[in-house]
């Protein structure tokens, strides 16, 4: 009989999982859209202004806040919680639009007195645009949550592919026409009926009755998830609810547009790997070490991924934001670089949640999304008064490190998590990085890419740190190369992985 190690038995694992199969269409579900979307988004920026923005930014609030509450913790639910019956499914997507419902029209209801209160005209109206898109979230939220559970990611991806195509394409055109910030209301609400019915034809999942037993199932768990959820947005939405208080809607909306450039690619990246893990960390939630080894390979990857990326974006901002966005834009410079180091965290902890979520760690989750509602905003409102845009940037970073030690140590205790292990599959990566962006910046100060006007330099400098980060990773991140060449079905990474292993073998055999 052959003797499989454990560690190989973990990798056969995961390798039949998400990692090789569902994260290709992961990946094209969320880099197909970028890439057709990018130029749309930069358009819509040199058409629109920061206050159209800023004032979206301001309703929409309420709108992802009622969007929490209706959900319900259901999602995460279906997707990590113990398995169910077809009809158990049923019920739940008749709970999921009941709920959805009940809380578009109780936003409905709201939707003029919040115009009162924030002094916008023309608030109320957009709230009730924006209501009817709770009909097409209660359709689509357990159908798009059982086709994850079932990893059949090749359904999801074509949902969120044509979504976001439809709502960017109606975007830009109503923009053209000089509907302002109503191109972006009309635009989402197009792109999601477009997605909810891409959803409806693929999981083919009826509507059932409700039945308290089943409801009963899955009530605790979801009800702490839920918990989470809304401390969690409470916390992260205060940057406009709170920090619209005390800067003006035009550097609301300069924040708001910058944040979005900051997070979209790494959203987009992250996506391939956050979306997927929480299959796979409910697929291995019965081994501690399956869901360790998991971990510490999503972390690994994660970084190597996305450092490079936020870190270019940060150290070409200057050149950048003027070059495609145009001068309006000039000021929210250090906003964006301040984002990037932000947004670089973001896929990190999202590993952490999943893990803890997947390992019984919903009360831990409930008590940091409490830890961060006390904490975030407070540091909206004083960091903004004083600093404006960039005083909202710099609020994200205050609660980070207590945040990350108090998972790392509640991952420690219930799977024995080695945190030397979770920092060390960070060092090669990071370390790379760091040294990318000190050549990088040398040469854009006092090297000749210093001479060049902005877009020469723009494009050397993206030229340089991508050349400069394959050779350094090649040199620090051989385990993480390894792993990516060994899985099987990554095609063209695959390959691109072993080929650089080669290469580095036989420079080392040469020295």
């Amino acid at each position: 009989m052959t003797v499989v190690k454990k560690e190989e038995k973990i990798d056969a694992l995961l390798d039949r999982r998400t990692i090789v199969i569902g994260t290709r269409w992961v990946a094209l579900s969320r880099w197909l859209p970028l890439l057709i979307t990018w130029p749309i988004t930069i358009a819509l920026a040199r058409i629109l202004s920061p206050e159209d923005y800023g004032y979206l930014a301001l309703v929409t609030v309420f709108t992802r806040f009622g969007r929490i509450v209706a959900e319900g913790g259901l999602s995460n639910t279906v997707v990590l919680g113990p398995e169910l019956e077809r009809g158990e499914y049923e019920t739940l997507h008749s709970l999921a639009l009941t709920t959805f419902l009940a809380v578009g029209t109780v936003l409905c209801l709201a939707a003029w007195p919040l115009e009162l209160v924030y002094r916008r005209e023309g608030m109320g109206v957009v709230i009730l645009a924006l209501s009817f898109g709770f009909v097409l979230e209660g359709l689509s939220l357990v159908p798009t949550a059982l086709m994850r559970r079932q990893l059949r990611f090749k359904e999801t991806a074509i949902a969120e592919i044509t979504r976001v195509v439809v709502e960017a394409a109606v975007s830009l055109t109503l923009a053209l026409w000089g509907w302002r910030y109503w191109s972006l209301v009309v635009g989402y609400l197009c792109g999601a009926s477009a997605g909810t019915i891409t959803i409806g034809v693929r999981a083919r999942l009826s509507l059932g009755r409700l039945r308290k037993s089943v409801i009963g199932k899955i009530r605790a768990s979801a009800n702490k998830l839920l918990a989470a959820s809304t401390t969690n947005f409470l916390a992260q939405s205060s940057d406009a609810s709170v920090g619209g208080l005390v800067v003006s809607v035009a550097q609301l909306g300069g924040y708001t547009y910058m944040a979005g450039l900051a997070r979209s690619p790494i959203e987009k990246l992250s996506g391939i790997i956050t979306y997927a893990s929480a299959s796979v960390f409910g697929s291995v939630r019965s081994s501690s070490d399956h869901v360790v080894n998991a971990l510490l390979r999503i972390t690994s990857v994660s970084a190597l991924a996305m450092f490079p990326i936020l870190g270019g974006i940060a150290v070409v901002a200057g050149d950048l934001v003027p070059v495609a966005l145009g001068p309006k834009w000039d000021e929210y410079i250090l906003v964006l670089q301040i984002l990037c180091i932000q947004s670089a965290i973001l896929p990190l902890t999202s590993a952490l949640d999943n893990a803890m979520i997947a390992t019984n760690g919903e009360r831990t989750y409930a008590l940091n999304g409490v830890l961060l509602l006390l904490l975030l905003p407070l540091a909206f409102l004083v960091l903004g008064h004083f600093y404006g845009a960039n005083g909202l940037a710099l609020a994200w970073l205050v609660p980070q490190p207590i945040l990350i030690a108090r998972r790392l140590q509640r991952l420690r205790h219930s799977i024995a998590l080695p945190v030397r292990s979770w920092l060390g599959a960070l060092s090669g990566p990071l370390v790379a990085t760091i040294i990318m962006l000190a050549v990088v910046s040398i040469a854009r100060n006092y090297g000749p890419i210093a001479q060049a006007n902005s877009f020469a330099r723009l494009l050397l400098s993206a030229g340089l740190g991508a050349a400069l980060y394959l050779l350094l990773v090649l040199w620090l991140c051989k385990d993480q190369l390894d792993w990516l060449a060994r899985i099987p079905g990554t095609g063209a990474i695959g390959k691109l992985c072993e080929f650089g292993l080669q290469l580095r073998a036989r420079f080392v055999a040469k020295m």
